[in-house]
């Protein structure tokens, strides 16, 4: 656990920069899937509000564990680790 939290404060600050970006837009992503649901919810027009709601928000996750773990990797490939 050490080990992981001291990777994690060496990392570059254009990485963290990047993944900061990347959280910024799986954000705004599941937000919109959140307004798609609401709207499901709020108006009853069709199910396939709901189903797009739950994609974006699976979508956004997944992007974010992508943006993380590249972030990591792109850090140790410039500090010559890999």
């Amino acid at each position: 656990m050490k080990k992981i939290l001291s990777e994690i404060k060496q990392i570059n600050k254009k990485v963290i920069k990047i993944i900061n970006y990347g959280f910024t837009f799986c954000f705004a992503v599941s937000i919109i899937g959140l307004l798609l649901m609401l709207t499901y919810n709020t108006y009853s027009v069709s199910y396939d509000f709901f189903k797009a709601g739950i994609i974006l928000i699976r979508t956004s996750i997944l992007f974010a564990a992508q943006f993380v773990a590249c972030g990591f990797i792109m850090d140790r490939l410039k500090k010559g680790k890999i």
